[in-house]
């Protein structure tokens, strides 16, 4: 779907766009408590696509359960989950969305960074599609607005297929050109591939039964790693039903990470090559935690293997601490409580949950 932002913008920042390089570092120490003014949009899906009992309440926490899925229109779902595992969409045949987006490890794929079909590497790490719907953009940079974009964008940019092509080969099976009102059709495909995604909710973790009232959901550790997470201020940019995906920030906020720890100029610019605005140099959308898990390695470029060493990373750079071993463990353990089950909706039709 989205794995390697290959399909970004290519705005080349102007002489005027790289003033005020000064202001940049001013705004470190107060990003945190002024973490709204980097939010990019409200969360998708929209409250009518929800069940009523299913919409978040916050109880006084910064993060919120996860709802289950009720999708308005089932049968456009079951028939993007047809499109999310069909090879068809790619150029030679040989891969679908579910490629890149693997249910067995997270809705990503355990690459440091995406790989097309044509064998070369991608600028950024694959994101997770669990929870995707909660995002307000797409992509590290947030190239895409909405996820009908982003998959407009992922066939010809992840998967070298030709839309046209893809249209022609789906037209010829009977049974796929039946389940198009119309006929299949572009819009058909972006519209039912983005209902299906929406669908992909992972509700039911332990995190989430302990916010239900669940006091044994949690182990020890575990709730001195989120009491130290709200504490370190991780809560400031992590934060609703999916701990993140709602605004931008650099990376670097009390220490700065680039260029030592940068991998790929262009990648590391982030949002900067979308918008050309200074402020967005080194800014890159906050990923979710939910499942964060299952799908490493991490960061925009994947160069931190672990979750423990994210954790030191995030903890150094973005946040001013140095946390102890022991707290570094009880980070993780409360990072390791927002896995949930795989959604039954993530596998291949047919597929039961093992």
């Amino acid at each position: 779907m989205i794995a390697g932002d290959r399909a970004a913008a290519r705005k080349t920042p102007g002489r005027a766009a790289r003033r005020g390089t000064r202001g940049r570092r001013a705004r470190g120490r107060s990003v945190i408590l002024a973490a709204a003014l980097y939010v990019v949009g409200a969360a998708a899906p929209a409250a009518a696509d929800m069940a009523p009992s299913s919409l978040p309440v916050s109880g006084g926490e910064p993060l919120v359960p996860v709802p289950a899925a009720a999708p308005a229109d089932p049968g456009l779902v079951a028939l993007g989950r047809a499109l999310f595992f069909d090879t068809r969409l790619s150029a030679d045949g040989t891969a679908s969305c579910a490629t890149c987006h693997d249910p067995r490890l997270g809705g990503s794929d355990g690459r440091p960074v995406a790989v097309g079909t044509d064998g070369v590497p991608r600028l950024f790490n694959t994101p997770t599609l669990f929870n995707a719907g909660f995002a307000a953009r797409f992509g590290w940079r947030g190239d895409q607005s909405t996820l009908e974009d982003a998959v407009a964008d992922a066939v010809p940019a992840e998967l070298g297929g030709e839309w046209s092509a893809v249209i022609d080969r789906l037209s010829a099976d009977a049974d796929m050109a039946a389940a198009f009102p119309g006929g299949v059709s572009k819009r058909g495909m972006e519209r039912a591939l983005a209902a299906y995604v929406r669908a992909l909710t992972t509700p039911d973790a332990p995190f989430d039964r302990w916010l239900a009232g669940e006091s044994e959901a949690l182990t020890d550790s575990q709730k001195r790693g989120y009491a130290l997470f709200k504490a370190y201020g991780c809560a400031g940019c992590h934060q609703g039903r999916a701990a993140g995906g709602t605004m931008f920030q650099p990376i670097g906020l009390f220490k700065p990470f680039f260029p030592r720890h940068g991998t790929n100029p262009r990648a590391d610019l982030g949002r900067y090559a979308v918008t050309g605005r200074e402020a967005d140099r080194h800014s890159f959308k906050v990923p979710t935690l939910r499942n964060v898990a299952q799908t490493a390695p991490y960061l925009h470029d994947g160069s931190v293997a672990t979750l423990s060493g994210v954790v030191r990373v995030m903890a150094y750079y973005q946040v001013g601490r140095s946390p102890t071993d022991r707290e570094v463990a009880d980070i993780v353990a409360f990072l390791e409580s927002l896995t949930a089950p795989v959604p039954p909706l993530a596998l291949p039709p047919g597929e039961a949950p093992s």
